[in-house]
């Protein structure tokens, strides 16, 4: 049984790490220009990959994506995910590990570019 002494230090040691954090903005990065990139069908739970031709990657509703990113940081680390209105219309991250970002689209059709913003850590 952990004492309240105990819980209390954990708990400020978790507040002192994200205290240290410095925001870490999230871009798309695709390596080359015929990436692939994991998804996973919503309704069957089948997973496969699509290839991001020219650095863009099409999204289709539907589906969870793995899109990789430029960034090494990790969205459990960090108390707040701020998604910028211009792509949170278009597309949820629910989170950000091992230089992979979670994505859902709210619409069909959506694109993704090389080096777009999809969020912001802090």
């Amino acid at each position: 049984m952990v004492d309240d002494g105990q819980l209390e230090t954990a708990i400020q040691e978790d507040k002192d790490k994200e205290k240290n954090l410095k925001p870490a903005t999230v871009h798309v990065k695709f390596e080359t220009s015929n990436d692939q990139v994991k998804f996973i069908l919503q309704a069957t739970n089948q997973e496969n990959q699509v290839i991001a031709a020219n650095k863009k990657l099409q999204l289709i509703q539907g589906r969870i994506y793995y899109i990789p990113i430029d960034s090494d940081a990790d969205s459990d680390e960090y108390g707040n995910m701020k998604i910028y209105s211009d792509i949170s219309e278009k597309v949820d991250v629910r989170y950000v590990k091992n230089r992979i970002a979670c994505v859902i689209p709210l619409k069909h059709n959506i694109f993704l570019e090389n080096n777009q913003q999809l969020c912001v850590l802090w």
